[in-house]
């Protein structure tokens, strides 16, 4: 009897060793991208959950954008963690202020924030065509 226990508590292990907490994040940071997906399909197929089809696209957006920001920290990817924090941001200020000081500052967050992104893949891109050439 102890040797079937000791069996069964070491196959317990080997599992609990293959399970990853960061797997489990990333699980986790795609909940709200899917819920924003839904939301933006909700509205525009005309099944309003928030205040106006507008604001729950904009809010879809958003939890979809919170999505790949979760992800990336979760992955300490922090070119893309800054790209997309950049690119809400402008979101925030385009959104939230009406004034032409906000839309150039939020014109140069985006920028800013696009540059990052590309950057961050380009250099992706080209680590990928080197592999593939080898």
């Amino acid at each position: 009897m102890p040797a079937k226990y000791s069996t069964r508590r070491s196959s317990r292990k080997s599992r609990l060793q293959g399970f990853s907490w960061q797997q489990l994040f990333l699980v986790l940071a795609a909940i709200p991208g899917t819920v924003g997906l839904l939301l933006i399909l909700t509205a525009v197929s005309g099944f309003i959950v928030w205040h106006s089809a507008q604001e729950q696209a904009m809010m879809g957006g958003s939890y979809i954008l919170f999505s790949f920001v979760a992800s990336n920290a979760i992955q300490k990817e922090w070119m893309l963690v800054t790209g997309w924090m950049a690119v809400g941001a402008a979101a925030v200020l385009i959104l939230s202020l009406p004034e032409i000081g906000a839309k150039v500052a939020a014109a140069a967050l985006i920028s800013i924030g696009v540059t990052l992104l590309a950057k961050e893949f380009l250099r992706r891109r080209q680590q990928y065509l080197n592999e593939k050439k080898s």
